[in-house]
């Protein structure tokens, strides 16, 4: 049987984004304080990179997850998105089949990206992403893959440019196998509209990566 970590798309985690994480995890109260936060922070640079690299804006001063007042009494790793909300980057560093999700971040989030931290430190694996969460051990075994989760923030920021911001829980579910199976849907057909032509849309790894100029 395949394991998620087959279809996770890897990443480097850069010395910049240590030195971020380590001085976070400097001001907590405890070690264990000290390991979530440094592990939260690795996980929204990394999934902050990842975006970046497809050309969709955000802004990781405004998270919740860099306001050292917040970060101190709550566990949370948000990313915001410009213009669309907050995506929660939850880090996984063990081999676990799920992964903690704190009531705290249950709400008030576009969705959520599971990060693996390899133990060197060095490099992460985006493993997948889901809609909602509801549960204080999500399963790995629930995720789609990263792609799903760049296809909702294109439909997201599509109906934002045409002035319509539906309700959070009325947003539709991007089911990404139905896509790759043909079966087509009314919300398919708008993600296609707005991804023709998109640079690295279905990369995966860093191998072969290749950028269209901005």
């Amino acid at each position: 049987m395949n394991s998620i970590h087959d279809f996770a798309l890897p990443l480097p985690i850069i010395k910049k984004a240590r030195q971020f994480a380590q001085t976070f995890a400097a001001d907590q109260p405890d070690p264990q304080k000290s390991e979530q936060v440094y592990y939260n922070t690795l996980a929204v640079w990394v999934m902050r990179d990842y975006l970046q690299l497809l050309a969709i804006d955000t802004d990781l001063e405004s998270g919740d997850s860099w306001n050292p007042m917040i970060r101190c009494c709550s566990d949370v790793a948000d990313l915001v998105v410009t213009g669309l909300g907050r995506l929660e980057c939850r880090p996984l560093w063990t081999d676990q089949p799920t992964c903690p999700v704190p009531p705290e971040v249950w709400e008030d989030r576009l969705g959520y990206v599971i990060v693996h931290i390899d133990p060197s430190q060095r490099q992460a694996a985006i493993l997948g992403f889901t809609q909602t969460a509801g549960v204080e051990e999500l399963s790995l075994s629930q995720l789609q893959p990263v792609e799903s989760c760049v296809a909702y923030l294109h439909h997201l920021q599509g109906a934002a440019d045409l002035g319509v911001q539906p309700p959070m829980e009325a947003r539709p579910l991007v089911q990404l196998g139905q896509w790759l199976q043909g079966q087509f849907d009314a919300t398919w057909q708008e993600i296609a509209a707005l991804m023709d032509g998109h640079p690295a849309f279905s990369f995966r790894g860093l191998e072969g990566l290749e950028l269209s100029p901005r």
